[in-house]
């Protein structure tokens, strides 16, 4: 199969070196000084945790011509820098699918209307990572395990292209999940990522500092909170289902969680991908706030939030813990729990008399 990898980031990087290893013609198109590195070094992968570096020969392009043939281009690059590329592949009428990899609220509409309808599909490659001078450093490993990253049509159909590239990403040690709803998907992430990020330049970009400032990681948890109850509103179901957790468990119990969640190496990786990311995320979130917007909706965390996206402006002191968490919700599953466990004591209690 013949591919293109449109964007040579450090998530393209990687996907383009999977795809090679895995027996696939793939070239990987960049520029300016990526393209030179690229010429210069070759793509150069490294783990992030192991810290193992693996050199790849992969062709490098500088530009996709209207004449150009691939049995698929998949773009791999941040939502803000769409515009610029989407009237060069719009141009080229010889591939007939073109896959766009990445975060994505407002849905494959605007760039259906573009490059086709009958070309585009939606997905996201599920890992994080950052170019460290020539070297793309990225993991896709959490908890353990390699997450599945999401491909999907744009109509909900599971179609034969669809279930050739889900081939070729499991072929590569990519593990694949096909969604009905890829739009939605989507927007479920960007609902978790934009607050998350948020409240990490809130922090001043900094891990140990968000990680000790209870206010911080608060507003974190309202901010999805708030996400979610746009997503909710306009009928988006929560993909994956465990989003749910985050949307109707007790705010206590969330800022726990995400206490201990920031324990994670590859969690915490993640984040320092946000950096790399700001301005896509800043788009993100004023496409949820339009969203929240057109429903009438008011999100004060997320608006905060957004905001601390689009500036360097360090807002909240390290350790600070002005804000009261919300108790609200906790009462009920507590004394199920409590009744729960003397049930449990009861029932054993029961069986020693038998005995």
């Amino acid at each position: 199969m013949k591919i293109l990898i449109y964007g040579a980031g450090p998530l393209g990087s990687f996907l383009a070196g999977k795809l090679k290893l895995s027996g696939q013609e793939v070239s990987l198109l960049a520029r300016g000084k990526r393209l030179d590195d690229l010429r210069k070094y070759g793509l150069v992968i490294e783990d992030p945790v192991t810290k193992v570096r693996r050199k790849i020969s992969v062709p490098v392009v500088e530009k996709l011509s209207p004449t150009d043939m691939y049995d698929w281009i998949i773009v791999v690059m941040g939502k803000h820098d769409l515009p610029a590329v989407l009237p060069v592949i719009s141009k080229n009428y010889k591939v007939p699918n073109v896959l766009f990899i990445g975060n994505n609220v407002s849905g494959g509409r605007d760039l259906a209307v573009i490059v086709g309808y009958d070309r585009v599909l939606l997905g996201f490659l599920m890992a994080a990572g950052k170019l460290a001078g020539e070297v793309a450093v990225v993991g896709n490993y959490f908890d353990g395990q390699i997450s599945p990253s999401m491909i999907g049509e744009l109509d909900g159909s599971v179609t034969s292209r669809l279930i050739e590239i889900a081939a070729i990403f499991e072929n590569a040690g990519l593990p694949v999940e096909v969604s009905r709803k890829i739009e939605s998907w989507l927007k479920c992430h960007a609902a978790t990522i934009v607050p998350m990020a948020g409240a990490y330049f809130l922090a001043g970009n900094n891990l140990g500092r968000l990680a000790s400032t209870p206010d911080a990681i608060v507003m974190m948890v309202r901010g999805i909170h708030e996400a979610l109850q746009i997503l909710h509103t306009y009928h988006i179901p929560f993909l994956p289902a465990r989003l749910n957790l985050l949307y109707y468990l007790p705010e206590p119990f969330m800022v726990a969680l995400t206490r201990k969640r920031l324990e994670n190496p590859l969690i915490r990786y993640a984040f320092v991908h946000a950096d790399k990311s700001r301005p896509e995320i800043s788009e993100l979130g004023c496409e949820l706030i339009q969203l929240a917007r057109s429903a009438e909706l008011v999100t004060p965390h997320l608006d905060r939030l957004v905001v601390a996206t689009r500036t360097d402006r360090y807002e909240i002191p390290a350790g600070s813990q002005r804000l009261s968490l919300n108790w609200r919700g906790v009462w009920v599953p507590l004394i199920a729990l409590i009744a729960a466990f003397w049930v449990f004591l009861s029932v054993n209690r029961w069986r020693d008399r038998q005995l």
